[in-house]
């Protein structure tokens, strides 16, 4: 990292700095935590380098760290505010994931990307070209967004908006590789499952297991006739 940073000085070259995956849980265990990794990380470096942005994680939410990310996030805060470093932006990537945002998450060669999603799918096209396969046709088998047991992270509206959003964009046939290829897409999942674990595996259905919607995604339809 050291000699990464040394060739940083004075390039002009925005720099995002990620806390690891790992590191989350002791970021969140209170201040002292968080400064030790500012100190350690940003401080010896910020007047020399330009880091614009520090990302919390990776793909952390859901999952067994999550819980851990926003204590970090505000701890890592206010180490910036007491050490007076204002440019720097924390952030989790919440909009890119459910389809919310109009700048790019990544640009590779001439191709944006505006979400998480087309990123996934384009990179497993990537993948597979590098054997020679270029003719195979993508399934989605599941995808979908918990509605419950993970905070502010797992809400109703959360799961409305990523499940009507992915809808909205797999029907038109569109990721920046493969403009006009269907990718067949499966929401996970039609009903919440109260025999898993507790929290978010059984928050993940379109309906509860009393056929009542958790919340509402495709037009009312009348069934049976």
């Amino acid at each position: 990292m050291d000699r990464f940073y040394r060739e940083e000085i004075g390039s002009q070259i925005h720099v995002t700095l990620g806390v690891r995956n790992e590191d989350i849980p002791n970021l969140a265990t209170g201040q002292e935590a968080a400064d030790s990794w500012f100190q350690t990380n940003v401080q010896p470096y910020h007047n020399d380098i330009i880091f614009s942005r520090i990302t919390v994680g990776y793909e952390v939410i859901p999952g067994t760290f999550a819980a851990n990310v926003a204590p970090a996030i505000q701890s890592l805060q206010n180490s910036l505010d007491a050490n007076i470093v204002t440019r720097i932006k924390l952030f989790i990537f919440l909009d890119h994931a459910i389809f919310n945002t109009t700048s790019p998450l990544v640009t590779d060669v001439n191709l944006n990307y505006y979400n998480l999603f087309d990123a996934m799918v384009d990179a497993f096209y990537s993948a597979v070209e590098r054997f020679g396969v270029t003719d195979i046709k993508l399934v989605v088998s599941d995808t979908g967004w918990p509605s419950d047991g993970n905070g502010n992270f797992t809400t109703k509206e959360l799961a409305s908006t990523y499940n009507k959003n992915v809808i909205n964009h797999v029907v038109t046939n569109v990721t920046p590789k493969r403009p006009g290829t269907e990718i067949e897409t499966f929401i996970f999942a039609l009903f919440n499952e109260d025999q898993k674990p507790p929290g978010v595996e059984q928050n993940f259905g379109l309906f509860y297991p009393t056929l009542e919607p958790v919340y509402d995604v495709l037009p009312r339809a009348s069934f049976g006739k």
